[in-house]
This record gives C-alpha cells, structure tokens and sequence, in this order.
C-alpha cells in the first residue's frame, strides 16, 4: 500500500466525519456512518484515530493549527501594531463564515462538558489567539499608538464579540464581511487608539 494511499484514506475518513458531525453532530454519529461514508472499514478508521473521540480531536487540532497559521502570517514585527490587529481582524471575519467552524463550535459544545482534554485544548488554543492579540496591543500601547488599557480583556473581548456574531448570523443570516471588519475596527482599534 502506498503512503499517498494511506494518506488518502486517513483524509477520506476525516471529510466524511466532519460532514456526518456538521450535520447529526458528534453522538448522533456512529462510526460505522463514517466509514460508510469514506468507503474504508471500521479497522482502517481505529487504526489511524483509535477512537470517535480521538478523531474529533484530530480534526480540532486541523483546525486550529490552519487558523493559528493564517494569524502567524498575518503579523510581522515590521508592521505597525494596527496593522497587524486589521490583519487579525481580517482572518476572524473570514473564518466565521468557514463552513468547519460551524461544525467544530457545534461539537465542541457539545463534548467540551463532556471531555476535560477537548475543553482543555480549545481553552489553551483561543489562550494562544489572546496572547498574539494582546501582544499586538501592547506594542502599540508602548508606541503611543493606543491608550493604556487591559490587553488581555480587550482580547477576550474580541473573540466573544465573533462568537455573538457567530451565533446571531445561524439565526438572522449573514453580515456583510465589510460591514464587520468595519464595526471591529471602530469598535477595537478606534476605541483604544490615543
């Protein structure tokens, strides 16, 4: 068997699990649908994730590593601090709307009562996404760029003001992404600006 055959297979059953999650969400899923629905059997699925947990937790771990990746490329030390927050801002926007968010914010939710690893990762990853953000902040507090306030609170404060988003928009629809990036930018980098 060749590796790009094993790969295949291992990515194969990782779609059909976060398709079968994003619809049914994650109890409601067996692992015999999403073997079905990658067409490999019950043993290839234990072999690569050793359990439905444990696949979840791949497939958190994916995603966070491609969002911290796009927050890492986003910031350079030769940008101005606002800068860089726009940049952030930027990815925030567009991940909202990315159809694996909807499904890991569902899931998550429900196992992270259920599973201290799982709630332990999300609170270490979005700890990871308050650093970089405070960071951004403070170097612009230490520029003179924004006014002396809690770097960390306003961070945090960002993510919960995405996750209201988040939730009001599976409700009413859509926000236009501009019409976002607008509000956070006067709301964030207008409001702790000197």
């Amino acid at each position: 068997m060749s590796i790009s055959n094993e790969d295949s297979k291992k990515s194969r059953i990782a779609k059909a699990a976060m398709e079968l999650f994003a619809a049914k969400g994650f109890e409601a899923t067996s692992v015999q649908e999403i073997v079905n629905r990658a067409e490999v059997n019950k043993a290839m699925l234990f072999y690569y994730f050793q359990s439905k947990e444990k696949l979840f937790s791949y497939l958190l771990r994916e995603y966070f590593n491609v969002f911290t990746k796009e927050i890492k490329e986003a910031i350079s030390p030769e940008n101005a601090p606002d800068k860089n927050l726009r940049n952030i801002m930027d990815i925030i926007v567009r991940q909202r709307t990315h159809q694996n968010r909807f499904a890991m914010e569902k899931i998550a939710a429900e196992l992270k009562e259920s599973s201290s690893e799982i709630a332990g990762y999300i609170d270490e990853e979005l700890g990871k996404f308050v650093k970089v953000v405070a960071g951004e902040i403070r170097r612009g507090i230490d520029a003179m760029m924004f006014r002396e306030i809690n770097e960390e609170l306003t961070a945090m404060s960002m993510i919960g003001v995405m996750a209201i988003f988040s939730r009001v928009e599976k409700k009413n629809g859509p926000y236009d992404d501009d019409e976002i990036r607008k509000f956070l930018e006067n709301f964030y980098l207008e409001g702790i600006r000197l």
